[in-house]
């Protein structure tokens, strides 16, 4: 049997960014020029659910670009596409010898499908026989707006952030009546940071709450009537609470519009989701200096976030991701109830399976 394939964390965020990128931009240009074809829906024969043509053409590029690309260097890497993961047969990647990629092409599909904006597609290449705490190799996250954020395994660098590439017009010196046209590739900037903001009273709080159940579950939530959320003060601005949340709302939380205004204090999920709709973003967070808790307000480690990857379509994580540790202490609090939480996250399979 051939040794696995070993490949340096710079080549996976190379690869990862520029499929990314591409993946962006294609779902723009779909949205503007084949809007019905890509906005149609199909049912998965694997997971008989409802998906996105978008999605699924996307998710099936991702996978192409990525193995036929740099003359198929990376051809032998486990592809493990969200929307194929089936959830009646776990997938178990302890023993799996080659690096490996869980791909959410097309995050919050349903915001996509709308116009809405807040979707983001999500990388995160994990080579599952190294050490529990290096296991994550790279994650990279692309925005709506085109911003891409990388983290690697390299625990003492920063999260990088690139902007989008874009056109700048100019007229011909030569020719007054002619525009030119010059590609202006994205450039590296470093985080805008976090708030300070300490308290639950002064916070912006993120939850999924789009479809009803979810919704019902967490704002019928006990914690809503504590008396931190009594206040007479009819006109104060915070706190705030927006059912967006998601990978999208944890880089918001660690990367503020501007170090004057506010941003997003507190994400959390009561409930629980797969490692596709967290993983890569609390990655991120947790190097951007993010605190990233579970409901026991034990530190979620990136151990606990590697081996999740091992079995990504069996593991949920309930947790609390905050822009200081003070606002997820207070949010554990008031959010947490007598249920037990496994420590690190990795055990609480859905019940409902």
């Amino acid at each position: 049997m051939p040794e696995p394939q070993k490949f340096s964390t710079e080549e996976l965020c190379d690869i990862g960014v520029e499929i990314v990128r591409e993946g962006i931009a294609w779902l723009h240009k779909c949205y503007g020029v084949v809007r019905n074809k890509f906005l149609e829906h199909s049912t998965s024969d694997v997971t008989h659910k409802k998906r996105l043509a978008a999605d699924i053409d996307l998710e099936m590029d991702y996978e192409v670009q990525l193995h036929t690309r740099r003359d198929s260097r990376f051809a032998s890497i486990r592809f493990l596409g969200e929307e194929d993961l089936d959830p009646e047969h776990i997938v178990d990647l302890e023993a799996e010898e080659n690096t490996c990629v869980l791909v959410d092409a097309l995050d919050g599909s349903d915001l996509y499908e709308r116009g809405i904006g807040n979707w983001c597609s999500a990388v995160i290449f994990f080579t599952p026989r190294h050490s529990a705490e290096k296991r994550i190799r790279a994650a990279i996250v692309g925005l709506w707006t085109g911003e891409i954020y990388v983290a690697d395994d390299d625990l003492s660098s920063e999260v990088m952030v690139i902007t989008p590439n874009e056109f700048k017009y100019k007229q011909d010196e030569d020719n007054w009546n002619r525009i030119i046209a010059e590609l202006k590739p994205g450039e590296r900037r470093k985080l805008r940071g976090r708030s300070d903001v300490k308290t639950l009273l002064d916070a912006s709080i993120c939850f999924y709450g789009q479809k009803i159940e979810k919704l019902r579950k967490t704002v019928g939530h006990h914690g809503w009537d504590s008396s931190k959320f009594k206040t007479s003060e009819k006109h104060r601005l915070v706190p705030r609470v927006y059912n967006l949340a998601g990978i999208p709302m944890i880089l918001k939380l660690i990367d503020k519009p501007s170090k004057s205004g506010s941003g997003i204090d507190l994400v959390m999920e009561l409930e629980g989701q797969q490692p596709h709709d967290v993983v890569s973003g609390a990655f991120i967070a947790k190097r951007a200096g993010a605190t990233v808790v579970d409901l026991s307000n034990k530190e979620i480690t990136y151990e606990a976030l590697g081996k999740a990857l091992l079995k990504p379509n069996a593991n949920d994580f309930q947790y609390i991701i905050a822009s200081t540790p003070e606002v997820a202490s207070e949010a554990v609090q008031n959010f947490s109830d007598e249920r037990s939480f496994n420590t690190d996250n990795t055990d609480n399979i859905d019940k409902k399976r």
